[in-house]
């Protein structure tokens, strides 16, 4: 995951080892749908709180400020976007996905 984000220019050149952790770590919690085996239940999931915990912690950090690239939030809204809506329409293969 960090060659990814690096590649996609997501770190800045003077991220500290403990911040890009920090974030690495965020990742892997918003991959967990992806990791699990079978279907995710979305529904049941405490995700969307951890991931938001998460990164209320590391927004508390005041040695931390960071603002991905406009494409790499463009990932990330779609992708929920596409969750949220297989949510509401009840369509299993696309929470699958």
């Amino acid at each position: 995951m960090n060659a990814a984000a690096i590649a996609i220019g997501y770190f800045q050149a003077d991220i500290r080892e403990r911040q890009r952790q920090a974030v690495l770590d965020i990742f892997s919690l918003a991959c967990e749908p992806l990791r699990h085996a079978g279907s995710y239940d979305f529904g049941t999931s405490d995700l969307a709180a951890r991931v938001r915990d998460a990164g209320l912690v590391l927004g508390r950090d005041r040695d931390f400020w960071h603002t991905p690239p406009a494409a790499a939030l463009f990932l990330h809204r779609a992708w929920i976007t596409r969750k949220n809506h297989a949510l509401r329409s009840h369509d299993k293969s696309e929470l699958a996905a």
